[in-house]
């Protein structure tokens, strides 16, 4: 899981889960602000984001997506499916080519560098608004949009992996990661 990146126009982020808060509650007579609105969206999908994970687990397929695969050529494919990570629910609705990610337009070429490779999954949440998605443009407001959407990226780094198994590998990527504090 990675953290939410935001590149839209806030006057202010105030959510902090720190704090506890179940909900924002509007006042008679006051102004709301985006900081409300979008503090309000935040808690709602971090409580529903909780309660997945302790229902769910951390990870987690219910049809086997995001198996991993080679192809008649040769390519290492991410298929197709629904996979739970860290409470968000991803959807891949067709597989995808580790070496073409259609999220990861500025990825440096790669290819199998070891006899064990490990494919991983980083996810990351990225604010988007109408120049990146015109979809988003407000015609009635002459071109700029309203509002910006939050959209959950993937990325699957390949990665070098240790040993002579998936087993070996996985036990030598988790233990640099606790060395990384990860």
């Amino acid at each position: 899981a990675g953290e939410r990146t935001v590149g839209s126009d806030l006057a202010r982020v105030s959510f902090d889960p720190t704090r506890q808060y179940r909900s924002v509650v509007a006042q008679q007579g006051r102004v709301t602000l985006e900081a409300d609105v979008n503090d309000a969206a935040r808690i709602a999908a971090e409580a529903l984001r909780l309660e997945t994970i302790d229902l769910v687990g951390p990870a987690a397929t219910p049809d086997n997506g995001y198996q991993v695969s080679i192809d008649a050529t040769n390519q290492v494919v991410v298929g197709a499916g629904t996979f739970y990570l860290g409470g968000w629910r991803l959807r891949l609705e067709a597989p995808v080519k580790i070496s073409a990610q259609p999220d990861w337009l500025d990825m440096a070429p790669f290819g199998l560098q070891t006899a064990t490779s490990l494919v991983a999954l980083l996810v990351t949440e990225q604010s988007v608004c109408a120049v990146e998605d015109t979809a988003l443009r407000e015609v009635a407001l002459g071109g700029p949009d309203s509002a910006a959407r939050s959209r959950l990226m993937q990325h699957f780094p390949l990665l070098p992996g240790a040993g002579a198994s998936c087993a070996d590998a996985t036990a030598g990527l988790v233990k640099q990661l606790a060395g990384e504090g990860v």
